[in-house]
């Protein structure tokens, strides 16, 4: 097999799909039944280029993926905020439908197996920063203008989606 030569925007657009791609997968069949290889080859790329362009173990993509999907979920928060023709409670239950129907909404929402296969293939510092991740998203979340500081306990929604190890 001949090695393809690849532009920078050729390698930034593999980047990205390995990300659309890889949310797609483990969105329809979670992280059990999604190996690396499916991924790769739906992507078109080998696991030598994989490994010496983007990242060093399926670990460290799924958390990429996860990253990139907290940006997908966070700007569908921002343009529901901004909607004026739904109420702040329709806005809030369509944030969770997505969140409870995740599979239909192509968005990968972990078991938590998940979260403990994760947790047990990254180094601790990795975790933390995956977790820092976690922080963050959340308070962009409530920062993004779907919740009212008067109507929602900020607070205990914070608590009660953090996952504590």
């Amino acid at each position: 097999m001949s090695k393809k030569a690849y532009t920078e925007q050729e390698r930034e657009q593999v980047g990205r799909d390995l990300l659309s791609v890889g949310l797609e997968m483990l969105s329809q069949r979670g992280l059990k039944n999604t190996r690396l290889q499916d991924i790769l080859q739906a992507v078109g790329i080998s696991k030598p280029f994989f490994y010496g362009n983007y990242y060093t173990s399926l670990a460290e993509l799924v958390i990429h993926i996860i990253d990139y999907e907290m940006a997908l979920l966070l700007q569908a928060a921002k343009d529901d905020a901004a909607r004026q023709d739904i109420s702040l409670e329709e806005k809030i239950n369509r944030l969770i439908q997505m969140a409870v129907h995740s599979r239909q909404h192509h968005f990968f929402v972990m078991t938590q197996e998940e979260e403990l296969w994760v947790h047990k293939h990254l180094s601790p510092e990795d975790f933390d920063i995956y977790q820092q991740g976690q922080v963050q998203f959340y308070e962009q979340l409530l920062s993004s203008g779907i919740f009212q500081k008067k109507n929602v306990r900020r607070k205990s929604l914070v608590t009660c989606c953090l996952p504590w190890y």
